[in-house]
């Protein structure tokens, strides 16, 4: 057995068969002990990279080499763990995730971020199928405006970096904006909360609407319209068969070529 008091300088190689510590009385391999906020520090001179390793030399297929972090009394509150999903023999392709895990209520909670081989991210899933994947009872994704006067979102671009959609929020306004093919501080359509709701649908317009529903342009509508009170068209409106009085459908305009027929009751 040795033990040193002070400092021990080493220039050769070390071995040593059994536990080594510092400043302790080993518990593991390597246990470093010291009341100092920095009790490790590795340092190299090589010109561009510096590694450390942590290694298991089993190539098994799901074998997992972890980095524990414990707050206190030897007891892990969490861990990243690469995990083989394959042989990582010599000859093999060998492939491998990165997992990061959080200890609650005393166990630790699996699936918490998952970054797999091929690059996609999984929360609350181990096997995610886009390139950022969610999964919980209530998937959510939060964003908070610390200034409560700005603006957040989803912008959707190509390879060129080239703005062709964007799902933006008002925070100073309470507008929600969904806008194709360019980004800007207007939006093809809008929701206003604070005024409504009312949604408006228009080109380039980001003026409050005064109806529930705006429509800046023309509209066309496949299947039947019912207006519960009043409707207002600043142009043609273009009726390919018949207006239907809603309450009293015997009630109706009829157009026919060249003419229009008015029934009520049942009565032309």
């Amino acid at each position: 057995m040795l033990t040193v008091s002070g400092d021990a300088s080493i220039t050769g190689e070390t071995k040593i068969a059994g536990d080594l510590g510092l400043n302790c009385n080993p518990s593991f391999r390597l246990h470093v002990a010291d009341n100092d906020s920095d009790i490790a520090y590795f340092q190299s001179s090589q010109a561009t990279t510096s590694n450390v390793y942590i290694s298991n030399t089993n190539a098994t297929t799901n074998n997992t080499a972890n980095l524990y972090f414990g707050p206190a009394n030897n007891v892990a509150g969490a861990r990243i763990k690469a995990q083989a999903m394959e042989d990582f023999s010599v000859s093999a392709n060998r492939t491998a995730d990165l997992e990061f895990q959080t200890r609650n209520n005393g166990t630790f909670t699996e699936n918490v971020l998952r970054l797999k081989a091929d690059g996609k991210v999984g929360i609350g899933t181990t096997n995610p199928s886009h390139l950022l994947h969610l999964r919980t009872d209530n998937p959510y994704i939060d964003f908070t405006d610390d200034g409560d006067n700005g603006q957040g979102g989803l912008l959707f671009r190509d390879t060129s970096n080239n703005n062709q959609g964007s799902v933006i929020f008002d925070f100073a306004n309470n507008v929600l904006k969904f806008s194709a093919h360019s980004w800007s501080n207007d939006a093809h359509m809008a929701l206003y909360r604070s005024t409504g709701p009312k949604l408006q649908i228009s080109p380039d317009q980001n003026v409050a609407p005064q109806a529930m529903l705006v429509v800046s342009g023309d509209a066309s509508i496949t299947g039947e319209l019912r207006v519960a009170g009043d409707a207002r068209v600043a142009s043609d409106v273009h009726v390919g068969t018949d207006i239907i009085h809603d309450s009293d459908p015997d009630t109706y305009v009829r157009f026919n070529t060249d003419r229009i027929r008015l029934f009520a009751g049942g009565v032309e």
